[in-house]
């Protein structure tokens, strides 16, 4: 009995699955499509060109975090204007 009860407590410590380590791709890949039905292409990277196109993996591989702070802030600002709020200012690179 208690040899089944330490394999329960064991089994509860161990992560949801190796699959767990490859949630954050797919949930930038969601983030990349959604961008797409939102038209991001003709609105958001239009608007400047320090704006670049964001690639599948993009927030998730960390080459340059300002830049991709950066882009972050700027999308966010974004959506905030498309949902309607036109008054909210757009982040300025320094």
């Amino acid at each position: 009995m208690e040899e089944a009860e330490e394999k329960e407590d064991h089994d509860q410590d161990l992560p949801e699955g190796p699959g767990k380590l490859y949630e954050p791709y797919i949930r930038n890949e969601d983030l990349v499509d959604k961008l797409k039905l939102l038209d991001y292409e003709d609105g958001f990277l239009k608007m400047s060109t320090a704006y670049r196109s964001i690639q599948r993996h993009y927030f998730v591989n960390s080459t340059n975090v300002g830049e991709q702070f950066f882009m972050f802030t700027s999308l966010a600002a974004w959506l905030i204007r498309k949902g309607g709020n036109e008054s909210y200012e757009m982040p300025q690179e320094v």
